[in-house]
């Protein structure tokens, strides 16, 4: 299964939808520890908890070196982090 149909599925125990990065990072740390002590999963920027792809406002790479060093920071033991961006419908998001 691809990324877009993850999507179109919906949030689930392996994908997790957030619009963007909040202030608030205890909540992309609780869902990489979650996904870390079960059988792994992906926290998706740029789509809103109803399956809208919006996409990222600002720089893509940024904001993907923003949650790697968010998670990287904020779990102790350190997860296995793997990070892309995608763009669908010309948006881009990350994964």
């Amino acid at each position: 299964m691809d990324l877009q149909d993850d999507i179109i599925n919906g949030e689930s125990d392996r994908h997790e939808f957030k619009e963007k990065i909040s202030d608030d990072t205890s909540k992309i740390i609780r869902s990489a520890i979650a996904f870390a002590n079960t059988r792994g999963g992906r926290i998706i920027i740029g789509v809103t908890d109803g399956r809208n792809i919006v996409g990222v406002d600002d720089d893509p790479f940024k904001i993907r070196d923003n949650v790697v060093d968010i998670i990287a920071n904020g779990c102790e033991p350190m997860v296995p982090i793997e990070s892309y961006i995608s763009t669908i419908d010309g948006k881009n998001i990350v994964v």
